[in-house]
């Protein structure tokens, strides 16, 4: 399956970020085995923004694990880049549902911390923390502990973090899925300024149909489990894009094209 997009980090003809073949996964327990993923392909173009949705244990996140080198898929093959993962990488950002911030360390320095595992300590990195904490509407939070910070501005600093590597490629695990939502939304605008401005491609997981039509060029459906993947929703909407562009027909008719495909499959993405 091949995903075009016209987002604004993606040339039109870009060559493929992420390509996803034949992957399947199963996970061995003691009760036996668990067949997560089945016969995954696809085609993620460099700088688009691609969104999974599908119902509970579809197997969104684990696809997202094994693209990120997190988890070992069972069968199949993951390129990004057109090199195979094979484990975590450093041109790889992650942002989990939770920030997963040290609360012993300055927001400053949990930033910091993929320059601190590359023993880069250099001016220019501390510089470019810095920055995209100014990026996100951080700028003066630098020496407060997470602690002091509001959920939706704890994971502002979670997504610096990830963006302190320069990644190529970067995987959102149902990052906001815990906040209200008026800071949901917030973070929805802002993810999109950040992503237009980086260019870096995006896999993003959610379990909200609106979210990932504001969001994507392309919306993914998986199927229930055994996760397959259904279809692939182009999002033809105008960017760059404000909250208005959701109560135009077109919103509203890919909103439903989605729920109703999973409606009729039984479940609810």
């Amino acid at each position: 399956m091949t995903i075009e997009t016209s987002g604004p980090g993606a040339a039109v003809g870009a060559a493929p970020g992420v390509e996803v073949r034949g992957v399947s996964k199963t996970f061995r327990t003691n009760a036996g085995d668990v067949v997560a993923l089945t016969d995954i392909d696809l085609e993620v173009r460099q700088g688009s923004f691609v969104s999974l949705v599908g119902p509970s244990g579809c197997g969104k996140s684990t696809l997202l694990r094994i693209v990120a080198g997190l988890e070992t898929s069972s069968g199949g093959t993951t390129l990004v880049a057109g090199a195979p993962v094979d484990g975590p990488r450093r041109d790889f950002g992650m942002v989990f549902q939770q920030p997963v911030l040290l609360p012993w360390l300055t927001i400053l320095r949990n930033v910091m911390l993929p320059a601190d595992v590359a023993r880069d300590r250099s001016a220019a990195a501390k510089q470019r923390a810095e920055d995209l904490l100014r990026l996100v509407g951080l700028d003066g939070f630098q020496h407060r502990y997470p602690r002091e910070l509001s959920g939706g501005m704890q994971q502002r600093a979670a997504l610096v973090r990830a963006l302190m590597s320069r990644p190529s490629l970067l995987l959102m695990d149902e990052p906001f899925g815990a906040l209200d939502a008026l800071t949901r939304e917030t973070m929805n605008a802002e993810l999109l300024r950040i992503w237009s401005e980086t260019g870096a491609t995006t896999l993003f997981v959610t379990h909200s149909i609106s979210e990932a039509v504001f969001l994507s060029d392309v919306v993914v459906v998986l199927s229930g489990r055994p996760g397959q993947i259904l279809d692939r929703i182009p999002v033809d909407l105008p960017r760059p894009r404000t909250f208005d562009v959701m109560e135009s027909p077109e919103a509203a008719r890919l909103t439903h094209r989605i729920r109703e495909y999973l409606h009729a499959r039984g479940a609810v993405g």
